[in-house]
């Protein structure tokens, strides 16, 4: 497949999905389209950016980074896509928690705070949890960039949901480990 008639599909893909309504348009629809399409790894993660930064709900880009370290988990940018997917966790999960009446409010139980995990796929629940069990994930990648990004993340999820103590944990590890860290100074300043 040609570059030139790769872009177009892209573009297509990307004008259809902006045209349509999104009910008409899910997650798994994109995902076959594209798959067809066999991206290359910089195409691949520039859709899963572009869906991140183009929509308020963050599901599509989800699974867009989900399926790029499916296809690239050696690429260098799967660190960055693994993180990510925290990301869209993280962000949804706040803004749910955001748009609750403060009368509504309530720390709940890990339990409850669990999503059962239905055919094989790790499906799109934002909750706290599942953003840490993302950004924990970045630890396996030996020399990436992120690493403190999703420590802070781990602090800021943890404080999020009540858990102040183990807020305090990731942010004194993220001192201890990141002397360089851009995040040092808020963390410090958290603690």
């Amino acid at each position: 497949m040609t570059e030139s008639i790769k872009s177009k599909l892209i573009l297509a893909v990307l004008v259809f999905f902006i045209v349509l309504p999104a009910p008409a348009f899910t997650a798994e629809k994109i995902s076959d389209i594209l798959a067809k399409s066999a991206l290359t790894e910089k195409e691949e993660y520039a859709l899963a950016s572009k869906l991140y930064s183009m929509e308020d709900n963050k599901k599509n880009a989800f699974y867009e980074y989900r399926k790029f370290i499916k296809l690239f988990p050696r690429s260098d940018k799967a660190p960055q896509a693994q993180f990510m997917l925290g990301e869209a966790l993280f962000f949804e999960s706040a803004r749910t928690f955001s748009q609750k009446p403060v009368a509504d409010l309530k720390l709940i139980t890990e339990d409850e705070d669990k999503a059962a995990v239905l055919g094989g796929e790790i499906p799109f629940v934002p909750t706290f949890d599942n953003a840490i069990e993302e950004y924990r994930k970045i630890a396996g990648y030996p020399s990436n960039e992120v690493s403190d990004d999703a420590l802070f993340r781990i602090g800021e999820c943890y404080y999020n949901k009540g858990s102040y103590e183990k807020a305090i944990e990731a942010f004194k590890e993220l001192t201890g480990n990141y002397a360089d860290s851009y995040f040092k100074s808020e963390a410090i300043y958290s603690t």
